[in-house]
């Protein structure tokens, strides 16, 4: 009997064999190119009989065939039989591009958005989704749309508009997944009512189909399934009932992290940015590493987004040097991702502001920070307060406070985050406290009115209550407050 890879073969149009002979010209292993042409030649012989193996294993290896050393052939049949399945994939692939425009789009898009073309993403989808509507193409429409959500969520600056197109896209997607899901029932019936058909015609019955029915799938459930619906639970929950959710959620994922060792990466990070959530730092710390340890042994990719919330929760330990380590060590990463790659940035920053390091905070402001998106600049903006404070320069830091006030005066009706000019007149009136004050009591008072300000401020914008340059200027107002004490 013929090898697999003679059978192969043997099925490829005389273009297919152009193709496979220009791939395999360009293969790394010597034992693959000299197999191929051994089987093309005997391929072109007038006889259909397999080639024979004993001359295949003296050609290949220059000694005589056994039976003992017969695996070092199959080994070599096999790599080759790998290489043309490889390029048979791609042939379909292409067939079916060439078949469905909407796919051909889709995988389009998909290059665009993963090589970073973002200018070309924006200007290709909009039409790619609408012609796959006007094609009825639901599936490759919700896979289009799928693009944009990622696009939207991973890609873009986070704002409420961003946040309601996301949603937006994924009840756009609800209804494309049902008009999917009726049309595969339609043709299933359809498959097999001609099934019962034929078979009536063979004398054998089968209770018909009920056509146009559409049977309850509430009951269906698997780990899978089980695993999205606690994700969903914890993402809507607050407290411990978030934690109980995440935690159901790792544990349904765990029990087919061989299917779907993304997906348990995810119940790993769900879990452990739960407890972040929930300020259980050191138990968020444990969970971050057990999915780094996870990673590692299953040679999955490292979602840069976990390793944000990992080193959001090691600054939150006051580790600082860890998470220079950790930027240090994956940088490469980081940089895949540009709104990470941003918050990495910042964290850098901060982390070298909190281990009292102007200079290397200073040097780790990236070029530019005018060419940013404006919550971008703005966080960045901070830092040219803070750094002259920890040089002892009060008058600096307060004429940057003064310049700072003066960027929101100037653009106060284009901006979309105008409210850090609260945050900055907080700078401005601790810096001015510290200046002015000539007694203790006079600094404990001025402290202490700012301090109020302060708590009013993230009591009226809670989403502030964990930016970095806040949680420095409380720990720094806390520090003078105890020093005016002593």
């Amino acid at each position: 009997m013929a090898s697999r890879a003679e059978r192969l073969l043997a099925s490829l149009s005389a273009a297919e064999l152009r193709q496979l002979d220009d791939a395999i010209a360009q293969a790394k292993r010597p034992a693959t190119k000299t197999l191929h042409a051994l089987l093309r030649q005997h391929q072109q012989q007038p006889t259909e009989e397999p080639a024979n193996k004993e001359w295949l294993f003296h050609q290949l290896f220059h000694r005589d065939w056994s039976r003992k050393e017969d695996y070092l052939l199959r080994n070599e049949l096999r790599l080759l039989s790998e290489k043309i399945q490889g390029m048979m994939v791609q042939w379909e692939q292409e067939r079916e591009a060439r078949q469905s425009p909407s796919l051909r789009d889709q995988f389009l898009l998909r290059a665009l958005l993963h090589r970073r073309l973002l200018t070309e993403f924006e200007e290709e989808l909009p039409g790619a989704y609408a012609d796959a509507i006007e094609r009825l193409d639901y599936t490759n429409a919700r896979a289009i749309n799928n693009l944009r959500y990622e696009y939207l969520m991973l890609y873009c600056e986070i704002t409420p508009e961003r946040m309601e197109q996301a949603h937006h896209t994924m009840e756009e997607n609800l209804s494309n997944l049902k008009h999917t899901y009726r049309s595969e029932v339609a043709i299933n019936q359809h498959n097999r009512v001609v099934c019962e058909q034929t078979l009536g015609a063979m004398g054998k019955h089968l209770p018909p189909t009920t056509v146009g029915a559409d049977a309850d799938i509430a009951g269906i459930s698997t780990p899978f399934i089980a695993f999205y619906e606690h994700a969903s639970h914890a993402h809507q929950a607050s407290g411990e009932a978030r934690v109980d959710f995440a935690r159901q959620a790792a544990n349904q994922i765990a029990t087919v992290a061989q299917q779907f060792p993304d997906h348990t990466v995810w119940g790993f990070t769900i879990l452990a940015s739960s407890l972040l959530a929930e300020r259980r730092y050191s138990e968020a710390k444990e969970a971050f590493e057990s999915a780094l340890e996870f990673i590692q042994t299953h040679r999955r990719p490292i979602p840069p987004d976990m390793l944000f919330n990992y080193a959001s929760t090691l600054m939150k330990l006051r580790e600082f040097a860890a998470v220079l380590g950790l930027i240090e060590k994956y940088q490469a990463i980081i940089r895949e991702r540009p709104k990470v790659h941003f918050r990495f940035e910042s964290l850098r920053c901060f982390c070298h502001i909190f281990l009292r390091q102007p200079d290397e905070a200073l040097q780790a402001i990236p070029p530019a920070i005018t060419q940013r998106p404006e919550s971008e600049y703005q966080y960045f903006r901070f830092l040219y307060l803070i750094i002259p404070y920890l040089r002892d320069d009060l008058e600096s830091a307060i004429r940057e406070a003064r310049n700072f006030n003066d960027y929101f005066t100037r653009h106060k009706d284009a901006l979309l985050h105008p409210k850090e000019k609260e945050v900055v007149a907080l700078f401005r009136a601790f810096f001015v406290a510290l200046a002015d004050s000539t007694d203790r009591q006079s600094l404990k008072i001025e402290l202490d009115a700012v301090t109020q300000q302060l708590r009013l401020f993230t009591e009226r914008s809670p989403e502030y209550r964990d930016y970095l340059y806040l949680l420095w200027l409380q720990e720094e107002i806390a520090g003078k407050l105890s020093a005016s004490m002593r």
